[in-house]
């Protein structure tokens, strides 16, 4: 496809241009009535399922044949009554969850290699759509992008406007997979998401010296989004204003320095006319003197002061960015800074500190840092660092040296191999063995015991070029410069020689069961290979304009990954199909990698950088520590701890508990809200499709309720005993739903509004909610027949039960807080901290306390005695910005 403008590029060669734009529209209900025969049999109206399938497709003819013929091989009957709940469901699990996987024949693949393919455009159309997204289409305007976008398939023009063209396209790019598009893209992504969620309001997150030049340069010849050129203009703005202010403190450090002098000068002037009464006179310029001194020490104290704190200001943003790279560097520069900062407050309060960036940015150092210590080795070139199964670092030197670490840093030995120059180590998968390819061809194998390597065998010298250890470490399978690969036990027996068409083999890797062998050419091959050296199954990656694939390896699923010179990862079934790709970095990727269980991908490329990836393409980390390129990675056999080293001899130990967290798809269309119960170790989830689920923190589901509500679930909340789970909907309704029996008892509430939020009190005997009309409803749960209602004004966001009294306190828009009385059914008292909204409130466990937060940034904290009103809060101005939650812990 193309636009008129395309097709005559250059008007040398002709002027005209015949060509007309085609608006492609989808089916209409009238156009897809064919359609209807073969989906006839799966409902009692046809005719209504027909226009379920086109408001999903958005009537795109491959797209409504596929779900068609989906139905065909795998639909059930729909009554009309249920039909599009029913539909809604099996678009879900055939098409949407791990669409990826279930994109065949391709499309939706297609729709995003399109829309990602102009590496110079690429961020104006994932902006463009971003803003069709947010808003439900943008005006036609003619333009370029909006042109390059429709041009994709994923947007269509309707009622003068750009729109999505299905939601099925909508929930597959959705905003937050666009969202780690650009985030993949730009330089800046972090800054430039917290200087979104700001609403552009935070000014420390603007680029400024060096960072700035640098996303300039990357920025230059690109075609950006909207966001980006009015982030990268403001982040020009404000470093103009700091040099401004820089030159200005400048300035006047110098005027008050001149001033100060013509002070001293005057009064010399005067001392030398009144030199008749010198002793008086000497008493006059002493006393001037001291003044003019005390005056220019405080402005000069007050100017370094000034300098100091921009100084650390924009030391701490540089850290920021040193950190993306430089992780332990950047630790102890941000250390430094806060030490400076001290110096600088001495003893004031933190309200009176000139600066708190330097604070705020160890904090988020210390948070986020995954690099727990870095050390060199003098022996260099380094040519691999392990670790090993018994706990051991050591490190192998191109000279053969071998060293022995503690995890800071420390050596504790070195021993000597006597076998030429290493070439390339190998660890074996259980950690117990070291294998070592050295400049004759020659592979040796070494055990490792405490502090020394014990040598079990030598190969026979051949023009070896790479090896891998079988999965269960009893064999060696290498690969020669002339093609041939060889399997070797570990007594030095040839087991098996395996000859192929002749290309360099870049990689190789053994199955998880060990049963067969898959290599990786330069010209693009990959060929998978049995023991005995039977070919079963060869492909070639792009043959029309082959890739060199540069390294190959297996996940514990009998999954393949592979990863080429264009920088992509593919991942390849066990039958030879490819079921994903994606783009792991700009520059080449040479390594490819799993951690120790086998379920993470791994890769290496030159701009230095590790990326550690789920197989369906989320990227989980980025670790950057090294300035040359990384040679090996090994893993601890948990998978919780990595040791990466560099030629240059530098050693990275990195700590990944952070990123061992447990996610799965609940097929809820969209989550708004979570509650744990941690004494069970179990969570519920609501959201948009109105369902509730029950599940175990390792993705187990439970349970699931029916629908409650069509327009969704706006909070859950699990009763004391873990026993019951209370359910607010977005269209008024109140449930209590017992995990025991799945029973669900179910209050519509007069007027059907959202409810906002829940509170139980801690005997479970009592359930509140508040709405957004600013009715608080109170359910006894002994006697579930009988509400209360209790009308404040503004929208209710908080509730809390004391502990102990029957006081229920809720807040909300308004800002104020009312604690209620609910057994007498009065207002006890009203609290007004007068700082805008409040969006969150707790009662202590202990009862002696209520705390509340909001817009203001601030906790406010109340002594609560009784039932009577409390004296004035104590206020702990806690955040920049407001506080949406808080969370008592005692």
């Amino acid at each position: 496809m193309a636009t008129p403008d395309q097709l005559v590029q250059d008007k040398q060669r002709t002027p005209f241009n015949i060509g007309r734009a085609i608006d492609l529209q989808g089916f209409t209900l009238a156009e897809a009535t064919p359609l209807r025969k073969g989906i006839a049999h799966l409902s009692d109206n046809p005719d209504q399922l027909l226009a379920e399938i086109l408001h999903w497709t958005g009537g795109q003819p491959f797209l409504t044949q596929k779900l068609c013929r989906l139905l065909q091989q795998h639909g059930s009957f729909m009554p009309a009554l249920t039909l599009r709940q029913q539909l809604a469901q099996f678009v879900q699990d055939h098409i949407l969850q791990d669409w990826e996987r279930q994109d065949e024949p391709e499309h939706l693949k297609t729709i995003r290699n399109r829309l990602l393919a102009d590496e110079q455009r690429i961020g104006r159309l994932l902006g463009l759509y971003q803003r069709i997204l947010e808003t439900g289409g943008v005006p036609l305007d003619g333009s370029s992008e909006q042109r390059a976008l429709a041009l994709t398939g994923l947007v269509c023009q309707r009622q003068g406007k750009l729109q999505v063209f299905n939601p099925i396209y909508a929930q597959v790019f959705h905003a937050q997979w666009v969202e780690e598009q650009l985030a993949q893209l730009r330089p800046y992504s972090q800054e430039f998401q917290a200087w979104l969620r700001s609403g552009g309001s935070d000014s420390s997150r603007l680029l400024r010296g060096q960072a700035l030049e640098e996303a300039l340069v990357w920025a230059s010849g690109k075609s950006l989004s909207d966001l980006d050129y009015q982030y990268l203009s403001a982040s020009q703005e404000a470093n103009q204003r700091a040099i401004q202010d820089t030159l200005l403190l400048e300035r006047k450090e110098k005027e008050a320095i001149s001033a100060a002098n013509q002070i001293l000068e005057a009064a010399r002037r005067k001392a030398s006319r009144l030199t008749q009464r010198a002793f008086m006179a000497l008493g006059i310029v002493s006393v001037i003197s001291l003044g003019v001194a005390a005056i220019l020490a405080k402005t000069y104290a007050d100017l370094q002061a000034s300098q100091e704190s921009l100084a650390l200001e924009q030391t701490s943003n540089d850290l920021l960015e040193q950190f993306q790279s430089q992780e332990l560097p950047a630790l102890l520069a941000g250390i430094q800074a806060g030490h400076d900062l001290k110096r600088l407050v001495g003893d004031r309060p933190l309200s009176q500190y000139p600066t708190t960036r330097p604070l705020f940015v160890l904090n988020f150092f210390l948070d986020h840092i995954q690099a727990r210590n870095q050390w060199r080795s003098e022996n260099t070139p380094l040519m691999g660092a392990f670790l090993t199964a018994d706990g051991q670092q050591l490190s192998i030197s191109e000279s053969g040296l071998v060293e022995f670490w503690r995890v800071n840093g420390e050596r504790l030995h070195a021993q000597s191999l006597k076998i030429g120059n290493v070439k390339l180590a190998r660890i074996s998968p259980a950690g117990d063995r070291v294998g070592l390819l050295n400049d004759k061809g020659e592979i040796s194998l070494w055990r490792i015991e405490p502090q020394k390597l014990v040598l079990e065998r030598r190969l026979p010298a051949l023009p070896i070029n790479n090896f891998r250890f079988s999965p269960e470490g009893q064999e060696v399978a290498a690969t020669t410069t002339t093609g041939e690969i060889l399997r070797w036990s570990l007594t030095g027996e040839l087991l098996a020689t395996l000859t192929t068409p002749g290309q360099t083999i870049n990689s190789l890797s053994y199955a998880p069961r060990g049963d067969r062998l898959a290599t990786a050419d330069e010209e693009g091959w990959i060929r998978i290979w049995s023991r005995q050296g039977k070919l079963l199954q060869e492909w070639q990656v792009q043959a029309d304009l082959p890739v060199p694939q540069t390294s190959l390896t297996y996940l514990s699923t009998g999954q393949l990954a592979t990863v080429g010179k264009d920088g992509t990862l593919r991942l390849w079934n066990t039958k030879g199909q490819q079921i994903n790709q994606w783009r792991v970095s700009a520059a080449p990727v040479y390594f490819v990698g799993t951690s120790a269980v086998g379920y993470r991908l791994l890769t290496l490329s030159t701009d230095n950088t590790m990326r550690l990836w789920q197989p369906t393409g989320e990227l989980i980390a980025e670790l950057r520590s090294h300035e040359r390129l990384i040679n090996t990675v090994s893993f601890n056999r948990k998978g919780s701890v990595l040791l990466s080293s560099d030629r240059g001899g530098q050693m990275t130990l990195w700590y990944l508990d952070h990123y061992r967290t447990e996610h799965w798809l609940a097929n809820q269309e969209s989550i708004w809200t979570v509650a744990l119960d941690p004494p069970a170790a179990t969570l519920v989830t609501g959201g948009k499709d109105g369902r509730v689920k029950h599940w175990r923190r390792d993705g187990t589901l439970l349970a699931t309720t029916p629908v409650l509500d069509l327009q969704g679930i706006n909070q859950v909340l699990f009763s004391p005993s873990g026993q019951r789970v209370a359910i607010a909907t977005k269209g008024g309704k109140l449930v209590i739903w017992n995990l025991a029996d799945q029973s669900q008892q179910t209050w519509q509430l007069p007027i059907k509004v959202p409810l906002y939020t829940l509170s139980m009190d801690p005997q479970g005997r009592y359930l509140a909610a508040g709405d957004e009309k600013g009715t608080i409803y109170l359910v006894s749960l002994q006697r579930p027949e009988k509400i209360q209602q209790r009308q404040s004004a503004g929208e209710i966001w908080s509730l809390s039960f004391h502990p102990a009294l029957p006081l229920l306190a809720s807040t909300g828009s308004t800002g104020t807080i009312e604690v209620w009385n609910f057994e007498s059914n009065r207002l006890a008292y009203r609290l007004s901290p007068g700082a805008g909204w409040l969006a969150s409130l707790e009662f202590s466990a202990n009862g002696q306390f209520l705390a509340a937060a909001g817009e203001s940034g601030s906790v406010y904290l109340w002594s609560i005695h009784d039932q009577n009103p409390p004296s004035n809060p104590r206020v702990f101005r806690a955040h920049q910005r407001s506080i949406v939650s808080l969370s008592s812990e005692s």
